[in-house]
């Protein structure tokens, strides 16, 4: 045996505008959190772009500071070469050939040494980087 389901009373006019009033109030919080968020959006956009814009900025400095500092290095080398050469030709002058002979050679052996290191470090490198694929 089943009991029969209670009657309820019927809805009234009352609680009609009520539910209708807390819908509206529903609706108007929903709109107010949709431009809430909106705005956020927006923060965050502008955030972004101008943290992008920062990037841009430190990248070119950055660029800037490599460059001068290559070119500083170039000029050092320019003029160690510079003093270098002069330094032979007084020797030269003053005929001491046999000390420009020495320093020749001791020069050749720097910079044999300076290139092969500079491959060990290259083929180290590469080895580290693993065998490049060349089917793809």
């Amino acid at each position: 045996m089943s009991t029969p389901p209670a009657k309820r009373p019927p809805i009234s006019e009352e609680t009609v505008n009520k539910m209708l009033a807390t819908q509206a109030k529903e609706q108007e919080l929903k709109a107010k959190e949709l431009e809430i968020r909106q705005h956020e959006l927006k923060a965050q956009a502008a955030f972004a772009q101008s943290m992008l814009e920062a990037q841009v900025a430190d990248r070119g400095s950055e660029r800037l500071h490599i460059t001068k500092l290559q070119l500083h290095r170039i000029i050092a080398i320019g003029i160690g070469f510079a003093v270098m050469l002069i330094f032979l030709a007084y020797a030269m002058h003053l005929g001491h050939g046999d000390l420009v002979f020495e320093f020749g050679k001791l020069l050749v052996s720097a910079i044999v040494g300076a290139f092969g290191g500079y491959g060990y470090k290259a083929h180290k490198d590469s080895q580290r980087q693993g065998p490049i694929d060349e089917s793809s």
